[in-house]
């Protein structure tokens, strides 16, 4: 079994499916969706480098749901498991739920 460490502002991913099935009922047909760009962090790397050479911590931490740029980062299979390999700066935003807060 393989183990990864995510390195430096790059944070590992884990795609959250699209909705197969309209609020009508409908099933929607395989063309009419593409990848989702929501997802969990599965893993995060230590941080970015500022120009001074101090770590930043990352924003995100492993189990937030987040949204990413659509065509950002890469496909990824670590022990046949699908991920998605980003760069923090395409995290768009942090999905927040009520009962988080």
């Amino acid at each position: 079994m393989k183990k990864i460490r995510v390195l430096r502002d790059r944070v590992l991913l884990k795609r959250i499916e699209n909705v197969t099935k309209s609020s009508g009922g409908l099933f929607l047909p395989d063309q009419t969706h593409s990848k989702s760009n929501q997802a969990v962090v599965a893993a995060v790397g230590e941080g970015m480098l500022s120009e001074d050479g101090t770590l930043v911590d990352s924003l995100v931490a492993v189990g937030d749901h987040v949204v990413a740029a659509k065509h950002a980062g890469q496909d990824v299979k670590v022990n046949g498991e699908e991920f998605w390999l980003v760069r923090e700066n395409d995290i768009m935003y942090v999905v927040e739920h009520e009962e988080d807060q």
